[in-house]
């Protein structure tokens, strides 16, 4: 039995020594499967380390750069150079990421990013192969069904901004300026608080960069917005927002805009213009010297409303024994007695037939004021509200009412094929009864209108109110005044300025008048009515002084335009209009001819000086000086007490004309002295 036992020890030995080692070669086995697993867990970590920022940059087109994570957005010019940077859809879902959808649904270089039951992102190349300095881009939003808010913000940094149109009490250029998010929608020069009757959805900026927004949704935007109410501090951003849906629609609105770069903002505004205009070959306004010929005199300035037959007559006699020059009579409001009629005040007129021919023999042409508004008081409103002439209430039953102006409550006419066409008749019907010469046509814009409006034809752009009202004007013949417009520069019409106040101010006086007209060409109306010399003062006339500056700065527009009669002011007032108006048909009418003629429709007449200087960063924020086509440089005196003022002269020979001066540019004049009765121009040799 010993034997026996001792013989089964070396087979336990064997066992023992066999269980250690296959121990030993699970553990090697699990240190090298751990050893495995955290080698790819640190390859993972490295790739992903240097492979994010490539994951979420992609790189479409010669000079943009979008990262899909943040939707940042950078775009260079032709030299690489920064020129303008944002963030697209800022309000978006921060948790959610796109999916790239680019290579199934977009052409080579364009870029589609989608965010599921949300929105898809489409940037598009638009490069122009025969252009190698210039190029665009046109950004695109298409809902797929979430409810939410697009914003996309640029920053303004340190480039100089314009367009838009008119905005009430404007600085330039716009990055002086700061307001909140607000609608775009033309509003009444008067009121502060929305933007101006005039506008168009294009902007630019000194670096060589414009945007143009599409007219398929309602537009909001923002310029340096503040960050709090209780603070000044600002975003520093240019936003465009468009709600998904507006409050009386049930489609969904789109964001979609093109945005140009060149190597300056003077080839830009060349290469986005057309885009603007909508024009497949460049056009132009033919128009003759006789129009620029064409002096105006209106009535609102000098009476307010306050006129009678007798009043007007004596008026327009005045004028034309003095030899003024005028050819056209604005009688402003107060010739009809219930605002929307179409019928004279017999109480202020019981011989209109007889008061017109007169004035045809004082050869004036008339034309009289008319509103899209109808008085409740008027019997056109029965008539009106009976045959849904009338833009509705949010109702969609009732007319809505306007109170406006002191003419009291009104509703205003839907400009829907009905009402468009009875509006035309008995205004055409009107004119050939009284020999009326032309209208002009006041009011328009979508301030106006009534809360929350019901159209007969919808709007999904409010806007489209203010283009169809100066489209109704452009029947009546070309270059008929209007006082609102939107993406109407091909309708032939002629912007008239009015109520700017007998002030200094750069806001809404004299100051005012040349940013205005820079912001009127710069969206395609090259040719406008500046207000009356002297402004629209209450309740007295304006002083001397002002008077006069006014009147030299109107003699270089292209129309001249008076209520207040010179020889108001004395016999020197009345030589220097005179003086003005020699030099008017010597050398300013010649030039604006020459300028339209060698231009087209893209090209202001009234220019800013760094037309000729595109990057010259004292000619980019000068808004004080301006040129007429390329050749006369004009330097008003637009500060009260001021006989001397400094003159920045641009690249150029030019002779002082005030001084018998030449001068090369880029110069400043210091303290150029300029006697009450001169102006300061000069002439590019």
């Amino acid at each position: 039995m010993l034997e026996a036992k001792q013989a089964k020890k070396p087979w336990r030995i064997f066992q023992c020594d066999s269980l250690v080692t296959k121990q030993k070669s699970e553990k090697k086995l699990l240190i090298f499967v751990i050893f495995l697993f955290l080698l790819i867990v640190v390859g993972l970590i490295v790739i992903y380390h240097f492979y994010e920022e490539e994951l979420y940059y992609v790189y479409k087109g010669p000079k943009i750069i979008v990262n899909e994570k943040t939707l940042d957005l950078s775009i260079s010019n032709y030299l690489g150079e920064q020129v303008l940077k944002g963030t697209l859809w800022k309000s978006r879902p921060k948790d959610k990421l796109p999916y790239d959808c680019s290579e199934a649904e977009s052409a080579a270089g364009d870029l589609c990013l989608l965010w599921k039951n949300a929105l898809k992102l489409n940037i598009k190349n638009l490069h122009d192969q025969s252009q190698n300095t210039s190029h665009c881009y046109e950004i695109s939003r298409t809902t797929l069904g979430w409810d939410f808010d697009q914003e996309d913000c640029f920053a303004i940094g340190d480039s100089h901004w314009f367009g838009g149109g008119l905005i009430n009490n404007y600085n330039w250029p716009l990055e002086k300026m700061s307001f909140n998010k607000k609608p775009f929608l033309s509003g009444n020069s008067s009121r502060r608080d929305v933007f101006g009757p005039v506008l168009e959805r294009y902007w630019l900026n000194s670096k060589g960069v414009a945007i143009i927004a599409n007219d398929n949704s309602s537009l909001h935007i923002s310029i340096n917005a503040k960050l709090s109410a209780d603070s000044n501090k600002t975003d520093g951003q240019f936003c465009l927002y468009v709600d998904s849906k507006t409050e009386d629609e049930d489609n969904f609105a789109d964001l979609k805009y093109t945005v140009c770069v060149a190597p300056d903002i003077k080839s830009v505004h060349k290469i986005a213009m057309p885009i603007v205009l909508d024009l497949n070959v460049k056009q132009k306004l033919n128009y003759s010297a006789p129009l620029f010929d064409e002096h105006f005199l209106s009535t609102g300035p000098y009476f307010k409303s306050s006129y009678d037959q007798i009043k007007l007559l004596s008026f327009a006699t005045n004028y034309h024994n003095k030899s003024y020059n005028c050819r056209t009579l604005l009688v402003d409001d107060g010739w009809e007695y219930h605002y929307g009629d179409v019928l004279f005040d017999s109480n202020k007129c019981n011989d209109s037939k007889g008061l017109i021919n007169q004035l045809h023999m004082l050869n004036f042409k008339v034309s009289l004021v008319v509103h899209p508004q109808i008085n409740t008081d008027s019997s056109s409103f029965h008539y009106a509200t009976q045959n849904g002439l009338l833009v509705k209430d949010s109702s969609g039953s009732v007319p809505g009412l306007t109170k406006w102006i002191s003419a009291g409550v009104a509703g205003v006419l839907d400009l829907s094929k009905n009402a468009t066409s009875w509006q035309y008749s008995r205004l055409k019907a009107f004119q050939k009864q009284h020999s009326i010469d032309l209208y002009h046509f006041a009011g328009g814009e979508v301030s106006s209108l009534p809360a929350k409006p019901f159209f007969k034809d919808a709007m999904f752009d409010l806007n489209q109110y203010t283009q169809r009202y100066a489209k109704l004007a452009s029947k009546f013949g070309n270059f008929v005044p209007v006082e609102s417009a939107y993406r109407s520069q091909k309708e032939f019409i002629l912007v008239r300025l009015t109520k700017l106040k007998s002030t200094w101010s750069s806001l809404d006086g004299l100051g005012s008048i040349i940013p205005t007209a820079f912001n009127l060409g710069l969206i395609g109306h090259r040719i406008f009515l500046p207000e009356a010399s002297g402004g629209y003062s209450v309740p007295s006339v304006p002083n001397k002084e002002l008077f006069v500056r006014w009147n030299q700065l109107n003699a270089f527009m292209p129309f001249m335009h008076l209520s207040i009669p010179p020889d108001y002011y004395g016999q020197d007032v009345l030589e220097n209009w005179q003086a003005l108006i020699e030099l008017r048909k010597k050398l300013i009418i010649p030039e604006l001819i020459r300028a339209y003629e060698t231009t087209d429709v893209t090209e202001p007449i009234i220019k800013p000086i760094w037309w000729l200087s595109p990057q010259d960063p004292e000619a980019l924020k000068c808004r004080d000086e301006f040129l007429i086509g390329d050749k006369i440089l004009v330097a008003p005196i637009l500060e009260e007490f001021s006989q001397y003022r400094d003159v920045y002269l641009p690249v150029g020979l030019w002779e002082d004309k005030l001084n018998d001066e030449v001068h090369v540019g880029p110069k400043l004049l210091k303290a150029l002295f300029v006697p009450l009765k001169s102006i300061a121009y000069f002439i590019k040799k």
